[in-house]
């Protein structure tokens, strides 16, 4: 008796060839995901994503120098380059760090954010203009590519 199950057994294995449908898609879904992934690094290249720390680090800089003095600090941008500013003036120019001149040539969103000594940000030189919504600023061609939390200033 064992022997006819382990026939019946071997019988069923031997018809048994190539992959369900269900594997099939399966692996064309798994495939697809992986590709999606690749393509998105690719289309974001490493050059706009290296850009767009440095400027996130710049401003965290900013942050943090507001928030160790008593002093306004800042980072302005005019389009085509920004620079770390002091003292509510932007025309008091500071070499960021990392930085060969103290303007930095980017381009990006025009904007003024300050910081007060609590690391609030501000819309204007002096800190007197609170930023009331979140800054969304587009580096390169990458819209949303830095987002300035408002009453934080926490930058993802």
């Amino acid at each position: 008796m064992n022997r006819n199950k382990s026939n019946k057994f071997i019988e069923i294995r031997k018809g048994r060839h190539g992959f369900t449908l269900i594997e099939i898609i399966l692996v064309l879904i798994i495939l697809t995901i992986l590709a999606a992934v690749a393509l998105s690094r690719v289309i974001l290249d490493d050059d706009s994503i290296s850009q767009i720390d440095i400027v996130k680090s710049h401003l965290r800089y900013a942050q943090a120098r507001a928030m160790n003095t008593n002093i306004v600090w800042g980072i302005k941008s005019d389009g085509t380059k920004y620079w770390l500013f002091k003292n509510g003036d932007s025309t008091d120019k500071v070499l960021l760090p990392g930085a060969e001149n103290v303007d930095v040539s980017i381009s990006m969103d025009e904007f003024t954010l300050s910081f007060d000594n609590r690391g609030i940000p501000y819309t204007d030189e002096g800190a007197t203009i609170p930023l009331t919504s979140n800054l969304h600023i587009k580096v390169g061609d990458q819209t949303d590519a830095i987002i300035v939390y408002c009453k934080t200033g926490y930058i993802p």
